[in-house]
């Protein structure tokens, strides 16, 4: 029951990206029993618990300790935990990015959990329905994930109606009826997708339905959200604002479940949609009115420009110009502070060494003025033997300075060598927090420009070529990718295997993010191009490129406490995988909010390619 509802949340939700770092010490354990245990039902035991630990974190070591425990497993003919960890495997690459080798592993657990006519056994099946729905629907396969959703809920209803299943499966009633809802919420999504609205409109008030009268409100507002968007391309402006007043309900009782600010200004949005400029404009207001009051800048912004639309809209330009003005205004003095809060942070840690390198000098100084009254002393009292000693003095004095200049400048090549190595692997502002506080905060960013490439038919080609020849092809095009980005002041997010992500818009904001992205874009383009002619001339085998790239917001930050990780998580980031999923090789596919952002300073076809 645990293992479905974590795919309620991951899956249905939508609204955590969550990875959790192995237990070193539980893994340390398992091991030493797999050194211990003399019986093959332990061990396998062991092997399963150990690829559970890994299996979000490393991709490796989950596949190899699945797979010594599917051999025990299928030697002891359990086929209930061979599916177990078949599907850990699926998981794994799931997690890693891998759909096409996910979608095999849980394909093969559905085999196993076919075959077992019991309740824990259909659970575990239903568990193989969802996650081969899930990678289905991020795969863009709208049609099979929809299917596999429907095995999912049919299994569900048999479980239901044998009564010894079910008490096998359910421990918390309310939960399994929350289950339904959530696979309710995922076929209108699938049927949202698809642009089936009606379908999908049928699907979320069924799910509406279920988590109302389960009481559970988070959900229930989820499915009262999706209603709502499928009424806005419906174009029932009528139902929309019936869903969005009850949605303020929600967030004026639970700040928590959102900002009545925030569901005002789409609110207003609809007015304006409706021509009901005045409506708009008190909505609006009201709007502001709390996101001053509650100190929510995104808010702020949100309500001054439905308010500058509104004015507009009704002529007024008068007032539509003092509101764009004043929103303008917002956005310079925020990145103003951004800058000066860049700029204090820079003087005082200058302003530090300066006085570290004063202190030092007076040092040396002091030690010096003492040293030569010493002498002189000594000069006074032993004329001779004190020159022989001032000598020997010096001659000691200018090894130990010798000395200590060449461990100062081991000390300073080294520290400059940390420094670039770790600003190697985190941007500057992260960097210079981490160093300064010991963490850097996690931070939301409103509009930021992804951007995910991969190589066509990597697989194929790869088995066609050495390793060495590979890894240095890769190199070549991924240190090419490196410089161009950094001309346009793109950050690099990371690599995954043959995929190349990066962000435009961070750790610092700016107004071009979306065009410095496009112009990077073309350029790595055209470099694969004109690599693919080089390759074809040499009758080598030569990489061809998709490329995906979309515009909204984002959380950055470090995860882990080794090996740090600068990235990047939300629907922005998916929705950039999808795009270059499907691209055309040497085609730079942009999703709508991108284009309304780039379309008067680039050809772009609306459906972006």
């Amino acid at each position: 029951m645990k293992k479905i509802l974590c795919i309620l949340i991951t899956s249905v939700l939508l609204t955590l990206n969550v990875v959790e770092a192995q237990d070193q010490n539980v893994i340390d354990s398992l091991k030493t029993v797999l050194k211990t245990a003399m019986a093959d039902t332990i061990k396998a035991k062991a092997y399963h618990g150990i690829a559970g630990e890994y299996l979000e974190v490393n991709l490796d070591s989950c596949i190899y300790y699945s797979r010594m425990g599917i051999d025990l497993y299928k030697k002891l003919k359990n086929k209930f935990k061979v599916a177990a960890c078949l599907n850990d495997l699926g998981k794994s690459y799931d997690v890693f990015g891998n759909k096409e080798k996910a979608l095999q592993y849980f394909l093969e657990s559905m085999k196993e959990s076919e075959q077992l006519n019991t309740g824990e056994g259909k659970e575990a099946c239903m568990v193989n329905y969802m996650d081969i729905a899930k990678v289905y629907d991020e795969m863009s396969d709208g049609e099979k994930a929809v299917e596999f959703y429907k095995k999912a809920f049919a299994l569900k209803h048999e479980i239901d109606n044998n009564p010894k299943e079910k008490a096998e499966v359910v421990d918390d009633e309310e939960e399994w009826t929350v289950l339904e809802g959530g696979m309710f919420v995922n076929i209108g999504r699938c049927y949202m997708n698809q642009n089936k609205n009606d379908s999908a409109l049928f699907y979320f008030e069924k799910a509406e339905k279920i988590f109302k009268e389960s009481g559970n409100e988070i959900a229930q507002l989820m499915a009262l959200t999706m209603e709502t968007v499928i009424y806005e391309n419906k174009n029932e402006f009528d139902k929309a604002l019936k869903n969005y007043r009850q949605i303020l309900e929600f967030t004026k009782r639970d700040n928590s479940l959102g900002s009545p600010a925030g569901i005002l200004s789409h609110i207003g949005n609809i007015y304006n949609k409706q021509e009901k400029y005045d409506e708009a404009i008190k909505t609006f207001n009201e709007a502001l009115s709390i996101g001053k009051k509650q100190k929510l800048s995104d808010e702020i912004q949100t309500a001054y420009d439905g308010l500058a639309t509104s004015y507009k809209k009704k002529n007024d330009y008068k007032m539509a110009f003092l509101f764009g003005d004043t929103l303008l205004t917002i956005k310079d003095s925020m990145a103003r502070q951004e800058n000066q809060k860049n700029i204090a942070g820079m003087k005082v840690k200058f302003e530090t060494s300066e006085k570290e390198k004063q202190i030092k000098i007076l040092e040396q100084e002091n030690k010096l003025k003492d040293l030569t009254a010493a002498g002189e002393k000594l000069t006074r009292r032993f004329f001779i033997g004190g020159i022989f000693l001032l000598i020997c003095l010096s001659g000691l004095l200018y090894n130990r300075y010798r000395l200590k200049n060449n461990a100062n400048i081991i000390i300073t090549k080294e520290k400059q060598r940390s420094d670039d190595l770790l600003l190697n692997i985190l941007p500057s502002e992260v960097a210079e927090e981490l160093k300064s506080t010991g963490a850097a905060k996690a931070k939301a960013f409103t509009m930021v420009t992804v951007m995910f490439t991969d190589f066509k038919d990597f697989t194929t080609v790869s088995e066609k070529v050495s390793a060495e020849l590979l890894v240095a092809e890769i190199h070549h095009c991924f240190s090419a990718f490196d410089n161009i980005i950094q001309k346009y002041k793109i950050e690099k997010i990371k690599t995954i295997g043959d995929a190349y992500l990066c962000a435009s818009g961070l750790p610092l904001s700016n107004h071009t993010h979306a065009e410095d992205m496009l112009n990077a874009a073309f350029e790595i383009r055209n470099f694969m191009l004109g690599r693919k002619k080089e390759k074809e001339a040499k009758g080598e085998i030569p990489f061809e490129l998709r490329i995906g790239i979309n515009t909204g917001s984002v959380v950055a930050g470090i995860v882990g406490i080794k090996k740090y990780a600068y990235d990047i998580w939300g629907d922005t980031v998916n929705l950039a995988a999808r795009m270059e999923q499907n691209s055309d090789a040497g085609k730079i596919n942009i999703s709508g909010s991108t284009y309304e952002l780039v379309k008067t300073k680039f050809k772009c076809e609306h459906r972006g390619k």
